[in-house]
């Protein structure tokens, strides 16, 4: 994707007037809630390095991150993806985004993950891939070393957002209380998964929720399907929703991709309605 998709108004500044409109419009993002558009409108309109240079040293320009929320207020969905061997991972990742979902979350459940990432990462360059079921720092360091750009994690263990950090890669931890939730808010983090979905509450828990930490984001995840993804996602404070049901063990066991891929079209249609986004 190229940077100018992230910001729109950016493409079509014809003078140096509409640059200083959108010059204003970077400085006020620099301290926005969710500032990296702010460095991306820098960067688009060529405006002076030493601008993109300071928001770079202060941490705000996270491109990879503003690319993966591009991806995902276009279509709020992220498959995941779980295989015994490279070959299936390309084979289902192909699959998901020929219908229409970029984003694929490859689990770190088979012995066999890293080199599924690392093969969907180089054979699937159409998608943004990253890794799932996270439980330790060396698991998310041998994630990024495959090619993770993103780390998700079933809970919120601080060695695993700091390697993420580190490396400049989006973390979304697994959270699904009010104290977890707390602790991701002070550790600076603006997105997170809420799992198990179904069994920490569903749909009234996460509204609950984003009442009371307003600027958080939510990945719902587990027990997410088609009978609730539209529910899920007409919650505002709901980014996107993660979930195994696009990518079902029987179809991958059967090299069923193409059921694999209408799954995928199904739910970019139910969640191109529920938002309204008629791009899809």
């Amino acid at each position: 994707m190229e940077a100018g998709d992230s910001a729109t108004p950016l493409r079509y500044a014809q003078n140096d007037g509409e640059r200083n409109v959108i010059l204003r419009e970077v400085t006020r993002g620099i301290h926005a809630p969710h500032p990296c558009g702010a460095a991306l409108r820098a960067a688009q309109i060529g405006y002076p390095a030493k601008l993109s240079q300071n928001l770079l040293g202060k941490g705000l320009f996270a491109t990879m991150e503003c690319e993966i929320d591009n991806l995902l207020e276009r279509t709020p969905l992220i498959a995941l993806v779980q295989a015994e061997d490279a070959g299936t991972a390309v084979s289902t990742s192909r699959a998901l985004a020929t219908g229409g979902i970029t984003v694929i979350e490859v689990l770190f459940r088979t012995d066999a993950a890293p080199d599924c990432l690392d093969a969907v990462a180089r054979e699937v360059p159409e998608a943004v891939v990253g890794a799932g079921t996270v439980l330790s720092a060396a698991q998310a360091e041998a994630a990024l070393e495959a090619g993770a750009k993103f780390i998700v994690s079933p809970g919120l263990d601080e060695g695993v957002v700091d390697m993420a950090r580190s490396a400049g890669a989006p973390i979304y931890p697994g959270v699904c209380t009010a104290t977890e939730l707390q602790r991701a808010y002070n550790l600076g983090l603006e997105t997170v998964k809420f799992f198990p979905a179904s069994v920490a509450g569903g749909i009234p828990a996460l509204k609950a929720l984003s009442s009371v930490f307003r600027t958080m984001r939510f990945i719902p995840t587990g027990g997410v399907s088609p009978a609730n993804l539209a529910d899920f996602l007409a919650i505002p404070a709901v980014l996107a929703c993660g979930g195994s049901w696009l990518t079902p063990a029987n179809l991958i066991r059967e090299g069923d991709f193409k059921g694999i891929g209408k799954l995928a079209r199904e739910a970019v249609s139910i969640s191109g309605k529920a938002t309204g986004n008629k791009e899809q």
